[in-house]
């Protein structure tokens, strides 16, 4: 049970520094348009993240509110066409249902 409260608030504090300004060298983010870089360290870290909700939900440890972190890619990260593709593939590749609203890819 506390798997999926950590796991839930964990994504939170992850998407939650996507509206804000992300401090230190691990994130590459653009101060005027406040906005993630779409850069391979960026890719690297969040996809990373993605995939370790997509287990969690697999192994039935939570589902992350998908709407809402499509949302954030869209208002907060250059090329979010990429990171939700990969996060559609990813889900399917482990047998979750679609995301319904979610293009179909």
């Amino acid at each position: 049970m506390m798997k999926p409260l950590l796991s839930a608030l964990l994504l939170g504090l992850l998407l939650s520094s996507c509206a804000t300004q992300p401090k230190g060298p691990e994130f590459d983010w653009d101060k005027q348009r406040q906005r993630m870089l779409d850069t391979e360290k960026n890719r690297k870290r969040y996809m990373s993240t993605y995939m370790d909700h997509i287990l969690h939900e697999k192994a039935g440890d939570g589902k992350p509110n998908w709407k809402n972190v499509f949302k954030t890619l869209d208002t907060s990260f250059d090329n979010p066409e990429v990171y939700k593709a990969f996060i559609v593939t990813e889900r399917r590749k482990a047998g979750l249902p679609e995301l319904t609203f979610a293009k179909k890819r």
